[in-house]
């Protein structure tokens, strides 16, 4: 799994905030696979509106079909966020959680 390369204002690399207990966490970005179905399906749950929600079998779909690709974003092998784009460019949704 790479990281995910932070660059500040000024173009140079960014140095990995430190977390509260002072051990900087690092954000890795990544292709899904099929193993991160599960894990994306509570994801969606918890940070979607109550309104707006992924059919069943739709983010199967979207994993294992060639019209979208699903990149997740970690912060030491914590789920945080998820990309969809359509045509290797086109953003889809972009989901951030909260805290």
């Amino acid at each position: 799994m790479s990281a995910a390369k932070q660059t500040s204002k000024n173009g140079r690399a960014a140095k990995p905030a430190p977390a509260p207990d002072g051990v900087a966490a690092e954000l890795a970005v990544r292709r899904a696979e099929a193993s991160d179905e599960i894990p994306l399906g509570f994801f969606f749950d918890t940070v979607l509106r109550k309104d707006y929600f992924v059919r069943r079998g739709q983010l199967n779909d979207i994993l294992n079909g060639k019209y979208h690709q699903v990149h997740v974003a970690e912060i030491d092998t914590v789920l945080v966020g998820v990309a969809i784009t359509t045509r290797g460019s086109r953003l889809v949704n972009a989901l951030v959680h909260p805290a």
